[in-house]
């Protein structure tokens, strides 16, 4: 009789872990389901109501809250301090200067503002909220996916005769450009599992990151995800 009992409290103890791991689930789901309905929720509001106001000044203070640096075109900026990549730099590995090239002066900087909007990478090590160096980007034709490393500011190497002959004291106004170094991101074989045939988290999608390193040049088209 005993054993029995105890089989029995064993099992029902069993049940009701799990039921508690499903309703744990279920909760986790419906949080991830209203953070992704917030924007939507956001634009139904009333135009002009407190709370429409409300929500679009917390989204500019991203923007306006910020000490920006300089100006890389209309509406977007280097956030905070420019770093000089020199020769003997620990700054950029082998592979990222093979992808810049040949240039006369490179400095990398760790987050950008774009049309209003703060873009960090992963050499940004205070992110603490959430990845923000995840983005898409336009290439080839195409959107992809991808992961920010650094930015990287450069100008490159003088091409003219009479200044190679200088030995790195060329006067001349050489063109600037800003990169952001980025790993694109691909679907993953293994993805998140289904119940009883259907997928119950629809929109997170597991993903690799790729060897090869790719240089996306700033500009607003460009956005975070």
């Amino acid at each position: 009789m005993f054993q029995c009992s105890q089989k029995h409290f064993l099992n029902t103890l069993e049940i009701l872990m799990l039921n508690n791991i499903v309703i744990i689930i279920l909760q986790i789901i419906k949080s991830i389901c209203v953070h992704q309905s917030l924007p939507q929720l956001a634009e139904s509001l009333p135009e002009g109501s407190e709370a429409k106001e409300m929500y679009k000044n917390l989204l500019s203070k991203s923007y306006h809250c910020r000490t920006v640096g300089e100006e890389i075109s209309q509406g977007t900026f280097v956030v905070g301090s420019l770093e000089r990549v020199w020769e003997t730099s620990t700054l950029m590995t082998v592979d990222e200067r093979a992808i810049v090239g040949a240039v006369s002066k490179m400095w990398i900087f760790r987050r950008a503002i774009v049309n209003g909007l703060e873009f960090q990478s992963a050499l940004y090590k205070k992110t603490t909220a959430r990845n923000n160096f995840t983005v898409i980007f336009h290439r080839n034709g195409k959107n992809h996916y991808g992961s920010v490393l650094k930015y990287v500011k450069y100008a490159v190497k003088c091409t003219r005769m009479s200044c190679a002959q200088l030995h790195g004291r060329c006067s001349c106004t050489l063109p600037m450009y800003y990169i952001a170094l980025v790993k694109k991101l691909a679907r993953h074989t293994c993805q998140l599992p289904s119940y009883q045939g259907m997928q119950i988290v629809r929109h997170i999608k597991r993903v690799t990151l790729a060897d090869d390193i790719i240089a996306v040049p700033i500009h607003p088209s460009k956005r975070n995800v």
